[in-house]
């Protein structure tokens, strides 16, 4: 989604349950007892490898809950490498994600704020130089359909609170997959459409899904995985089609995207564990 939100990649958790049954004699005639409580494995991205050598590896809680995401890019000096951390709620709700160099220095943070346990609201501060104050750049303010899907995100400068600057509109399908999304900057004339992205899905298991430290795009609302992703700018004409070809584990996971558009190809693998 083109825009100018930095919640940056990428991070999840995906809970699989694996049940797991006792066996139960019942040569005494006497009713099996209840089967035990399932099992429950949390399955979560451990590393994503882009393009062969640019890397994000990921630390969790004993909560499970990611608390770390470390980027390394080969082609990158290790003084601007750098890392996100993330904070939570008593009820494990996300309510910080702290950008910070190698070095510590922490150049911006995104806070999340929650209405009746929806997140309704993100706002973005920003830090170009260590020795300056932060500035509160922008919140992105979320709106929710019936389903609890999120049908529109809004954003507002803080100098003109009640101002819509952008927002973006988002269309399902019967399943649970977003299959537009429409941004609109607002002029003088009115709202006008200047970035659009068509969405098709495979049938598997998206595990990014619900993410939310990684953003609000399709990628991280949708039930299953992008196949493909048209984008259409109105204002110029152009359209780019981007094509993603996966192969999954025995989980049905995907553990290798090749993306490929006009113009370039980029392979991603993904790495899981078990916690």
């Amino acid at each position: 989604m083109r825009r100018t939100i930095t919640i940056t990649q990428l991070t999840l958790s995906i809970f699989l349950s694996l049940l797991f049954f006792s066996a139960c004699n019942t040569d005494n005639g006497v009713d099996p007892a209840p089967a035990p409580a399932p099992d429950t494995f949390v399955v979560v991205l451990s590393k994503v490898i882009f393009a062969g050598s640019d890397t994000i590896r990921y630390q969790y809680n004993a909560q499970k809950l990611l608390v770390k995401a470390r980027y390394s890019a080969e082609r990158t000096p290790t003084a601007n490498r750098y890392y996100r951390e993330y904070a939570y709620d008593g009820i494990g709700r996300l309510t910080k994600s702290h950008f910070k160099l190698i070095n510590g220095n922490e150049l911006s943070y995104l806070t999340y704020t929650y209405t009746n346990d929806r997140l309704t609201k993100i706002s973005y501060y920003n830090r170009p130089q260590p020795q300056e104050e932060f500035k509160h750049e922008y919140d992105n303010v979320l709106e929710y359909n019936n389903q609890n899907r999120i049908t529109k995100l809004i954003t507002y400068h803080p100098e003109l609170p009640i101002t819509v600057h952008r927002y973006t509109e988002y269309t399902y399908d019967a399943t649970g997959n977003v299959i537009k999304l429409m941004d609109y900057v607002n002029s003088e004339s009115g709202p006008v459409n200047d970035y659009t992205v068509e969405y098709t899905y495979d049938t598997k298991y998206n595990p990014y899904q619900n993410a939310i430290q990684i953003g609000i795009g399709a990628e991280i609302l949708s039930n299953n995985n992008i196949l493909q992703q048209k984008e259409s700018y109105p204002l110029s004409g152009q359209t780019k089609i981007t094509t993603h070809t996966y192969t999954y584990n025995e989980l049905g996971l995907p553990v290798k995207d090749t993306r490929k558009s006009d113009t370039t190809t980029l392979e991603v693998v993904n790495e899981y564990k078990y916690l």
